[in-house]
């Protein structure tokens, strides 16, 4: 009798551990899931807000005094999103640069596609700086460049 009340127990046990372990792997998959959908509608975001740039985006550059100026426009979605600019320089003679530009989304009751200017300077030597990259929103972006005088 003792054999079979234990024998009893041990079948609980065990089934109680499957029950649980089903569940715990069902809760996982749930967490994979919304993770995937995050991720996924993160990227048609950056995406919708591609589609409104016109690419390439165009920069002039201009030396003056020993300050090299890269400038553009950028168009966004709304007249409520901001842009910043920056910029990250790397060696010197020449200087290699990365021009980093980022919006942010800001509700907005007109959906207006609005042009936002941006420009990013650094003291270099006479010597034209190599642009290696023009990231917006983490993405890199084609571009051309126009030299003024």
């Amino acid at each position: 009798m003792e054999r079979r009340k234990a024998s009893l127990l041990i079948l609980l046990l065990l089934a109680i551990l499957s029950i649980g372990a089903w569940q715990l792997f069902r809760m996982q998959s749930k967490q994979e899931i919304a993770a995937a959908s995050v991720e996924v509608s993160t990227k048609q975001a950056q995406e919708n807000m591609l589609i409104s740039i016109n690419l390439p985006v165009e920069l002039h550059h201009t030396l003056k005094e020993n300050v090299h100026t890269y400038s553009g426009t950028i168009s966004l979605p709304n007249a409520c999103d901001t842009i910043a600019s920056g910029m990250q320089t790397q060696g010197i003679n020449p200087a290699h640069i990365r021009i980093q530009l980022s919006s942010e989304k800001i509700p907005c009751q007109t959906e207006v596609e609005t042009r936002n200017d941006f420009s990013v300077s650094f003291s270099g030597g006479k010597q034209a700086p190599i642009l290696d990259a023009v990231v917006f929103n983490g993405m890199e972006l084609p571009y051309t460049v126009l030299e003024d005088k």
